[in-house]
């Protein structure tokens, strides 16, 4: 196997002689073949330093994210289209001793759209500069230039839009939302239509050219929408279990750090009801403080309705003990957002058919307590399929409730529609909408100013002209 060398950097004390730290055989593929080699040189156990596997899952992320081209946070220069170039013209008819000019106005330049869009699931496909179609060109013979169509971006739901000083101003989650990065340029004005002093007077005048578009700078962002997010460390069947209820495929494989971009799987029940599921990638201790790229994974369970926590309660090489990973995974969680902890969840005691995996199960059972244990755990085996009805069964049950409170909300006056929107959300959706009406308001008064031109120039054009008397 070809290979590079590659000093670990410790992400704890950023140097590269530590404890943690060790020169690792990086292959130039990442195979499954590659990765276990590259996992099995790095001794991955119990006893494994945290900045070690903190900094294997950083290189082999990057290394993923370039291979499958997923993409979750993207910087946008967005440009609305110009506008076109206004004619300088005159009759050309040999028999008219004062030739009246023709020159028509260029047309308005496309603006800018993001747009939901389902069959999109990431945000690789977005250029770094997005220009929209600059207006048609007017012509002789009062001849208009046309109006350049809207360009629309294909974004995934659940994207949010940041503006330079890092304001929300659109939060795109349903499919059809679509917003208005920029608009486009007014055309540019010909020497026949209009007022007198709107129109071009020569070939180099200004009023000639069309303006250019608005220019502005955004960041995009993703944030899975799912009604089921699937929280584990890593190697605890999050991905075997998602294989087993929907049609998505995730890779799978006997160690970890399988799964490093986030899987959506569609869950179909006999009656045609529907649940989104969302395979997060595994979770390590630190990861509020964004270790192992632990923000890029928990940016993804934010907007998740109900959580299910899948624990691995074998006795397998390098697991934590059942107890010690739930109360990793739910420290992490609160100390990134207090409210990620509050949300409803369930517990999948995983891979209950292994060696040893009762004992633990009694010890999770214990530490939960007798009368929430019932509610709260399910024991499972993803691989073989028992107990994963029960598991999804009890999600459907839980959605359903939360489904019927945010309608219940909504018929409410002066309640959220949602459950999970916070003050801070409502004020940025009022903001994006007072933005949206400015935007409206700007395009009418243009509008209204072209209408009157066009007014004045066709009153111009067929006012009876005044012949010489003999």
């Amino acid at each position: 196997m070809v290979g590079v060398i590659a000093t670990t950097l410790c992400s704890m004390c950023l140097s590269r002689t530590c404890s943690g730290g060790r020169r690792l055989l990086l292959p130039t593929r990442r195979s499954t073949a590659a990765v276990a080699a590259a996992f099995t040189a790095t001794a991955v156990t119990a006893a494994t330093p945290i900045a070690a596997l903190h900094q294997t899952l950083r290189t082999y992320t990057k290394r993923a994210n370039k291979e499958k081209g997923f993409v979750d946070l993207r910087r946008v220069f967005v440009r609305g289209g110009k506008g076109g170039l206004g004619c300088f013209s005159y009759e050309n008819l040999g028999y008219k001793r004062k030739r009246r000019p023709d020159g028509a106005d260029g047309g308005r330049g496309g603006s800018v759209n993001l747009t939901v869009d389902e069959t999109v699931g990431s945000l690789e496909h977005i250029p770094a500069t997005i220009s929209g179609i600059t207006g048609g060109q007017g012509s002789s013979n009062n001849k208009l230039g046309a109006n350049a169509k809207p360009r629309t971006i294909k974004v995934p739901a659940g994207t949010i839009v940041y503006d330079e000083d890092g304001k929300v101003v659109a939060d795109l989650e349903r499919p059809g939302e679509s917003f208005c990065a920029a608009v486009g340029g007014k055309g540019g004005r010909g020497n026949s239509g209009g007022l007198k002093h709107t129109r071009c007077v020569s070939f180099d005048d200004e009023a000639k050219q069309g303006t250019p578009g608005e220019e502005k700078r955004f960041v995009l962002e993703l944030k899975t929408l799912a009604d089921v997010g699937l929280v584990g460390m890593p190697n605890a069947g999050k991905s075997t279990f998602l294989n087993a209820v929907s049609n998505a495929h995730p890779r799978v494989a006997p160690y970890p750090f399988t799964t490093l971009n986030p899987h959506l799987g569609v869950v179909d029940f006999s009656d045609y009801w529907r649940m989104r599921v969302a395979d997060i990638p595994g979770i390590l201790p630190g990861a509020h403080e964004n270790k192992g790229l632990g923000h890029n994974f928990l940016r993804h369970i934010e907007r998740n309705a109900v959580l299910l926590y899948i624990i691995d309660i074998s006795e397998s090489l390098g697991s934590p003990p059942a107890v010690e990973a739930f109360e990793t995974l739910r420290e992490e969680l609160r100390l990134y957002k207090a409210e990620l902890a509050e949300r409803p969840f369930l517990i999948a005691a995983n891979k209950v058919d292994c060696e040893g995996a009762q004992s633990n199960l009694e010890r999770l059972r214990k530490h939960i307590g007798a009368d929430k244990a019932q509610e709260l755990i399910v024991p499972m085996a993803a691989s073989t399929g028992e107990g994963v009805v029960d598991v999804t069964t009890r999600l459907r049950v839980m959605v359903e409730q939360l489904q019927k409170q945010r309608r219940h909300r909504m018929q409410q006056p002066g309640q959220p529609a949602s459950n999970t929107t916070t003050p801070q959300q409502q004020q940025q959706k009022q903001q994006q909408q007072q933005q949206q009406q400015q935007q409206q308001i700007m395009h009418d008064e243009d509008k209204e100013e072209e209408d009157a031109d066009d007014a004045a120039f066709h009153a111009q054009l067929f006012a009876p002209s005044n012949k010489r008397q003999k």
